[in-house]
């Protein structure tokens, strides 16, 4: 090889390799700030998102605690509620409107609070005579026993503080609920049980608005491992997180080179 043609390709190495190592250099530098911009960006928006969920849920309590509270509610010398023991189903709103008094006051309380709420689908209680009354209070109640369900019992297990209880499947809405519930006083003892439920599809709404880069979404995960949001696949909204559909998902997840 002739000395011109040695020189050449040493020229060139020593011209074109200290290019390659600081191109390559300046691409690591630049993917791991885009990486850190998108975990801080990313983590900032996570933060938002979390604080406006405890928000409406707080707001929630709030309005559960007011309720628990209030004078028509706690009336220590009140008669107790409608029972809707028998096989042929009523209406709460209808019967509360018929029989005045308490009833139809506390109605008008609920209603006042479901009316300015948008996100409320029920506003209700039940008495420790198991009774009961509710806003809209239009579906027809037959053999209901409110000390029976889940949201009375949940209420129970911490007397005097607003509990949210898991998220439930309700039949006649097909419908998913979570319940903020809590116990109210009548005199000195616990009267019953106040509570409201707000629709997940609440929460979906919040949980769509919300975009972490390109293609990134959030999901909401209840304390149970059951999904209450998933912004992306809404069919596996009310799933449990380890069923195969969405193992699957992550997986893809995982395989992809951006999002």
């Amino acid at each position: 090889m002739k000395i011109k043609t040695k020189l050449l390709i040493a020229f060139s190495i020593a011209t074109v390799l200290p290019v390659l190592i600081v191109s390559s250099i300046t691409a690591f530098l630049a993917s791991d700030q885009a990486l850190k911009t998108f975990s801080q960006n990313s983590g900032q928006t996570l933060s938002a998102v979390e604080k406006s969920f405890d928000q409406f849920m707080s707001d929630i309590k709030s309005v559960v605690g007011f309720m628990a509270d209030s004078d028509p509610v706690t009336d220590p010398n009140a008669m107790p509620l409608t029972t809707y023991h028998e096989k042929q189903g009523k209406a709460p709103s209808s019967v509360a409107k018929q029989n005045g008094g308490r009833e139809a006051d506390i109605f008008n309380l609920f209603e006042a609070i479901g009316k300015n709420n948008s996100n409320y689908v029920y506003v209700y209680m039940g008495d420790d005579g198991d009774g009961y009354l509710e806003w809209p209070g239009t579906y027809e109640y037959a053999e209901w026993h409110p000390k029976q369900r889940g949201w009375y019992s949940r209420a129970m297990e911490t007397p005097g503080r607003v509990t949210l209880r898991d998220a439930y499947y309700w039949e006649p809405d097909d419908a998913v609920y979570v319940s903020a519930v809590r116990t109210y006083n009548k005199g000195n003892a616990i009267g019953g049980v106040v509570a409201v439920d707000v629709s997940i599809k609440t929460l979906t709404e919040m949980a769509n608005k919300t975009k972490l880069g390109n293609s990134g979404s959030i999901m909401v995960v209840e304390n149970t491992g059951t999904i209450l949001v998933d912004a992306l696949h809404a069919e596996n909204n009310f799933k449990k997180i380890g069923e195969a559909s969405l193992v699957k998902r992550i997986k893809k997840l995982h395989k992809r080179q951006r999002g």
